[in-house]
Order: structure tokens, then C-alpha cells, then sequence
């Protein structure tokens, strides 16, 4: 009597089906991290202008709140005004242009924040008309 053999499919992964699974799920993971990091960078860049946007605010507030005619048309000369000094931003410097005047009592005052960010220069300009 002849004795049958009795074949059993093997079931499971081959290693080279392993290594391919291992192989995408590391792809991903690298992407969702690249991801990850560079919203990290764009947070903290996002940060740091708004920071410079409301120290620029700050200052034209101030300057809104000057005697026109003893300060802001003599473009500052009188001594009036000093501008503050922020810590809020790396390397962070105030800028104010001078005030050209547009009519007779209009002039337009711009205030320059600028400040260091991943080595690189960055800076944001606010401007406004002020009447008397």
C-alpha cells in the first residue's frame, strides 16, 4: 500500500515580501516627518512676522498719538519721540522713514521692522497716513 503524501500549503510572507512591506512603510513614515519639520520651520517663521507686525503696530500707535505739528511735520527733529527697543525677534531693529508730507497737514509715516531668521535677514514695513 502506497502511503499518500500529504502536501501542506505553507502560509505566510516570503522575506523579500517583508522587505518590500518595510521598504513603503519607511517611505511614508520619511514623508510624514519631512512633513512634520517643514510646518515646524513655517510655524516659527509665521511666529516671528507676527511679532514684527505688531511691534510695527505699536510704534504707529505711538506716533498717531504725537503733537502733528511740533513733531511728526518737523519729521521728528524736536527730539519727541524715541523709538523702543524690542526683544521680542533675534537681532531685531526699528526704522522710521522720514515723514514726507502730501498736502499741506497729510503725511506718511513708514515703520521698518527688521530681524534675524535661520541666518537670513528679514524684514516688514508698515506704513500710514496721518492728518491733522
Amino acid at each position: 500500500m502506497r502511503s499518500k503524501i500529504i502536501k501542506q500549503k505553507k502560509s505566510g510572507f516570503t522575506l523579500v515580501e517583508l522587505m518590500f512591506a518595510v521598504f513603503i512603510l519607511l517611505v511614508s513614515i520619511l514623508a510624514s516627518l519631512s512633513g512634520l519639520i517643514g510646518s515646524l520651520f513655517l510655524n516659527n517663521s509665521s511666529s516671528n512676522l507676527t511679532s514684527a507686525v505688531n511691534d510695527a503696530q505699536y510704534v504707529l500707535e505711538q506716533i498717531k498719538g504725537l503733537n502733528y505739528t511740533t513733531c511728526i511735520q518737523n519729521n521728528f527733529a524736536a527730539g519727541c519721540y524715541t523709538l523702543p527697543v524690542f526683544t521680542n525677534l533675534p537681532g531685531e531693529a526699528v526704522a522710521l522713514s522720514p515723514a514726507p508730507t502730501i498736502g499741506p497737514s497729510i503725511s506718511k509715516i513708514t515703520v521698518t521692522i527688521s530681524w534675524l531668521d535661520k541666518q537670513k535677514t528679514r524684514s516688514f514695513s508698515l506704513a500710514t497716513y496721518i492728518a491733522k
